[in-house]
């Protein structure tokens, strides 16, 4: 993270994305979650196995082909195992995707952030392999939906529209 370029700290410039893991209860599933820093807007993957970092690649390189170019600059990751295979993701996208530091979850404070809300529609111990796919989808409708003061009581959705308008 301490490359970082300096104007991604700020949130101001958009496409600067934050991700993680969400792991279910008993380690029964989790979510993907890449967070726009600049909007907040969420974008969450379908449940996905628990040890595949082959493939969580895949589904953020399919994630991530599906917002503009100019959209998405990098991806900052947790340290997980989840994304070990990030230069498989860089290869698939072109786009940069760095770790944070060790023991450093400050570093991506938007993705915490709203792992955090995800965690009002699912607690704590709730196992994703239980949950449907279009719960999930629900529950991504919420988070983006949900007016934020940090946004000057704009929606996540609204204030990403705005930017994909600029984009295309």
């Amino acid at each position: 993270m301490s490359s970082r370029p300096p104007e991604a700290d700020d949130r101001a410039a958009p496409g600067r994305w934050e991700g993680g893991l969400v792991i279910g209860g008993g380690l029964e599933g989790r979510l993907a979650v890449l967070v726009e820093r600049a909007t907040r807007l969420a974008a969450l993957a379908s449940r996905l196995g628990m040890r595949p970092a082959g493939l969580v690649a895949r589904e953020l390189a399919g994630m991530a082909r599906d917002i503009p170019d100019a959209l998405v600059r990098a991806i900052a990751w947790d340290q997980g195992m989840g994304m070990a295979r990030r230069a498989d993701f860089t290869e698939a996208t072109g786009v940069k995707a760095c770790s944070c530091d060790s023991r450093s979850p400050w570093q991506r404070g938007t993705s915490e952030s709203a792992n955090g809300l995800i965690r009002d529609c699912f607690p704590k111990g709730t196992g994703f392999s239980k949950a449907t796919d279009g719960e999930v989808r629900g529950m991504r409708g919420q988070l983006n939906g949900r007016p934020r003061q940090t946004l000057g009581w704009k929606r996540p959705a609204d204030a990403y529209a705005g930017l994909s308008g600029k984009a295309a």
